[in-house]
């Protein structure tokens, strides 16, 4: 896919690619000899937060046989129409390259043939291949690129309106890979849900609307940690939030597993 753009937030793509990968490493596995233990996490945060649910959503569907310890999921973006509409009415986004890559993966791999001019402007609109579809930079050197954390620095008016038929076309797909509707978790397998409410990079309206969905269609064992985490100008709220998350994980994975979190540092 190196000369694809990424499947930026597109959860059912990358949930499969998570299962096909554990499918792949445990035949891997039991082919070197390695006798596979019966324990199993899934974790991830950001856009791996929305990974880890939707790899919850699809072995709930479709592979009856994985089960997990325990799945932690921080900051995903969940509700991505939601998350489109609050960047709109917000008016900032913590990263622009997320902005960016979400809107270039929806209107790619979902067809909808959108011009670029029709959904960013200059400076951005003439540096995409070079800033982003490269592949040479991280996201923090595209977000100097962009230079500005203001939405309507980057895209067209049409994008700002919810109402235009652009803005239509970008929700209509992007409701397809909500992971707020449409499917039935399992009831007693924990899932421990991490929001940093300053976190201004990925909406906390992700976590309250995931966690209030789960609870409604049967899911009983879903613990929500949803506070405000702080944040400071070298280490902004996404940022604080992970750490926060990485060390609960960590914590509760050696707690299940009886050891101590030195021992697999």
């Amino acid at each position: 896919t190196e000369s694809k753009p990424q499947a930026y937030c597109i959860s059912t793509a990358n949930a499969q690619s998570s299962v096909d990968a554990l499918l792949a490493a445990r035949k891997l596995l039991a082919d070197m000899g390695y006798q596979w233990e019966n324990h199993l996490f899934n974790s991830g945060y950001s856009q791996g937060g929305q990974t880890a649910m939707g790899v919850v959503r699809l072995v709930a569907e479709h592979y009856p046989d994985i089960h997990f310890d325990y799945t932690y999921a921080g900051a995903g973006s969940y509700d991505i129409p939601a998350t489109y509409s609050q960047f709109l009415l917000d008016t900032i986004a913590g990263m622009p390259s997320t902005v960016i890559s979400v809107l270039l993966a929806y209107n790619h791999f979902f067809r909808l043939g959108i011009p670029r001019d029709s959904i960013f402007i200059e400076p951005l609109l003439s540096h995409i291949d070079e800033w982003v579809l490269s592949k040479r930079y991280t996201r923090e050197e595209i977000d100097a690129f962009v230079g500005t954390l203001v939405v309507a620095d980057y895209v067209t008016p049409t994008m700002l309106d919810l109402q235009s038929s652009i803005s239509q076309r970008f929700l209509a797909a992007m409701q397809t890979d909500n992971l707020c509707q449409g499917w039935t978790p399992r009831s007693l397998e924990p899932i421990y849900l991490f929001q940093n409410t300053q976190d201004i990079t990925v909406p906390a309206v992700n976590t309250t609307n995931l966690y209030n969905y789960l609870t409604s269609h049967g899911a009983t064992n879903v613990t929500l940690d949803l506070d405000d985490y702080g944040s400071s100008t070298l280490l902004p709220a996404h940022e604080t939030g992970a750490l926060y998350f990485i060390t609960h994980s960590l914590q509760s994975i050696c707690q299940i597993l009886g050891i101590q979190p030195w021992s697999i540092l």
